[in-house]
């Protein structure tokens, strides 16, 4: 049986070192990385063991799963992974995670069974792929939660084929592997020799044992450093995933450990390597909202200083175990400092704009709770003695939970499937975005910046002066067009050399607006194409209160934005005998304190250039580069 064991095993990653013969070393303390994992398998069966996961049977083979995992790493070579029972917030928090990253992954799951089919109308293949899995049973769990949904036909013997595939340092993977040999829980495990001799890590492949004929599951599990750019690139090509069937990439807690530059390969490539081929893709995480490492040291709000701490625990207890993180790696680094940079983050990284949604775990666990509570009242609530509300609400503040989708094409005929995937995905207004072109338009423009910014006016004077100037200057339309159906504002703006958009409601109303125009006059198109510069200003940003923070100032900017691009590649392609490349300019100014217009710019990739005192208020420059 030992022998049998060893043969299974691949070559170390390293040699032994001086003094530390190969099978003492076996016998070793797991390292930091591997006790994490099984610090969080530990956590999660506490919180099961401590009632907060109760009344809810389709989590019961997630338990089933933990344990069965834990009894395979029983062994001397393992250091003793012993049951501890975890505080009350550690078993709150742990709770929320799971609960809201099985609700999403189950759903998922039901809309690819019941949405999805292969050729010739044969149940089709979905892939489940797991970034950093741990010792975390999740992506079994989902194979558990398919047996439930798909039952064999008595006139067919086609087959759902699962391909599940986890990625995991190599300490993790033998781990790993060492539980899933000893559990029964795999059959025909195997070395991947390609793997082997391509990374020079550990890699396995067997087939899960199913409860039924309906289902048929590979397994493939393989080491790889995230921190190395490519490494995860690397690891898909020889895995051989196909990418044409529906895919879901989990990760949680991971990314937080690679680094700056190695989160952006990983999310890279999850956007057009996993998901890019199939419309029911989706990508599920789970990561901290933690302070970046050059973040301001002054404290703001209670649940700024929270997290700030919280991080500087996180990571004093990795570097207590002596992990390597990395020279650069001072701070853990998560996928941004709020929601909104996140969503910049993965959109910027290749995922669809709009179709990244973001929601604090707070909110997630608040929906998931409320999902759940229908069939049990007390899924979600202590049963043990729990006083820190607060801190729990804190720390699960601390987190976000991330479903980004490959495509915005495929809805479901009922109703929209991603709000059913993640329910605390926030509905959006219907928005029509286009460029002005009627006098009624104008006037409406004229209403709403003339009541834009208000409350400012007592403060700062000057805010007033500027909104009574531009009524007075640009969105005049009383000196032109009298009588005529056709924009004023609109012939105003093409005369800057530029455009003016609206944002309309369902019933037409105007909600939004805004405009661009040169920012210097110019002569010819050869002019440009000699300097290599064209310079643009944004112009009359403004969203009607009631509509704000539904992205609608984000998509005028992207609008303009596009038009732009188009029309200055459109006057270079029609000069082809010159070849050269033009930097694209966008510039906007902006009062220091109209909060949302200076973070929506931050939040578009705009960089502050300059600030400049304007009477009482401080005016702030942005600045936009794009080359074409």
């Amino acid at each position: 049986s030992q022998k049998n064991k060893s043969s299974t095993t691949p070559p170390e990653e390293r040699p032994a070192t001086q003094n530390e013969p190969r099978g003492e070393r076996d016998q070793m303390t797991p390292s930091p990385i591997a006790r994490t994992a099984l610090d969080s398998l530990h956590a999660k069966l506490s919180a099961f063991e401590a009632g907060w996961l109760d009344g809810e049977s389709s989590l019961d083979d997630y338990m089933s799963l933990l344990k069965t995992l834990r009894a395979g790493l029983v062994e001397p070579s393992v250091a003793n992974p012993k049951q501890t029972r975890q505080t009350p917030l550690v078993n709150a928090g742990y709770a929320a995670r799971l609960s809201s990253m099985t609700l999403a992954l189950e759903r998922w799951i039901s809309y690819v069974v019941e949405n999805s089919a292969g050729s010739n109308g044969h149940r089709p293949a979905i892939n489940i792929v797991s970034v950093g899995c741990g010792l975390d049973p999740l992506s079994l769990w989902g194979v558990a939660a398919l047996q439930r949904l798909v039952s064999l036909d008595e006139n067919s013997q086609d087959r759902f084929h699962v391909a599940i595939y986890e990625f995991d340092t190599p300490e993790n993977c033998r781990l790993k592997h060492h539980a899933l040999s000893n559990s029964n829980l795999l059959d025909d495990i195997s070395i991947d020799t390609s793997q082997v001799q391509e990374a020079k890590r550990p890699a396995f492949r067997g087939r899960v044992i199913t409860d039924n004929n309906s289902v048929s599951v590979s397994y493939s599990l393989a080491a790889l450093d995230l921190r190395k750019l490519d490494s995860f690139s690397s690891a898909l090509t020889t895995s051989d995933v196909d990418t044409s069937h529906p895919t879901i990439v989990l990760s949680e807690l991971v990314l937080a450990y690679v680094g700056k530059e190695g989160t952006n390969a990983v999310l890279k490539t999850v956007s057009t390597k996993l998901l890019a081929e199939n419309k029911l893709s989706m990508f599920l995480c789970l990561e901290p909202l933690f302070p970046s490492d050059d973040a301001s040291p002054e404290v703001i709000t209670m649940q700024q200083g929270y997290s700030r701490d919280y991080n500087e625990k996180f990571l004093g207890k990795l570097q207590k175990g002596h992990l390597d993180l990395g020279e650069s790696m001072s701070w853990l680094h998560s996928l941004g400092c709020n929601l909104h940079e996140v969503q910049n983050r993965l959109e910027e990284c290749g995922f669809p704009p709009r179709e990244v949604h973001c929601a604090t775990l707070a909110k997630v666990s608040s929906h998931v709770a409320t999902t759940h509570r229908v069939a049990s009242t007390n899924f979600l609530r202590a049963k043990e003695p729990f006083d820190e509300h607060v801190a729990l609400a804190m720390n699960l503040n601390c987190y976000c939970v991330v479903c980004a989708f490959s495509s915005s094409e495929v809805k479901d005929g009922r109703n929209d499937w991603k709000q059913n995937v993640c329910p605390w995905r926030i509905k959006r207004p219907h928005v029509e975005i286009g460029q002005i072109s009627t006098l009624e338009e104008d006037r409406q423009v004229r209403e709403l910046y003339s009541h834009i910014y208000v409350e400012y006016y007592n403060k700062y004077p000057v805010i007033r002066k500027m909104v009574k100037s531009a009524l007075k200057m640009d969105l005049n339309i009383k000196t032109k067009g009298e009588g005529r159906g056709q924009s004023v504002i609109a012939d105003t703006f093409r005369q800057k050399g530029g455009s003016f958009w609206v944002a309309k409601d369902r019933d037409s109303n105007v909600i939004g607006c805004i405009g661009i125009g040169l920012r210097k006059k110019r002569q010819t198109t050869a002019e440009v194409l000699t300097n290599r510069i064209a310079e643009y200003e944004v112009q009359r940003l403004a969203v009607s209160s009631r509509c704000r923070g539904n992205g609608i100032g984000r998509q005028l900017l992207c609008a303009i934005e596009d038009t732009v691009t188009k029309h200055e590649a459109g006057l270079k392609s029609s000069h082809s005998s010159t070849a050269c490349t033009v930097d694209l300019r966008f510039w906007a100014i902006t009062p220091e304190p109209l909060h949302a217009a200076n973070k929506l710019y931050q939040s578009c990739r705009f960089k502050k250039v300059e600030s400049f005192q304007s009477g009482k208020i401080r005016m702030n420059v942005y600045c936009k580069t794009t080359t074409i």
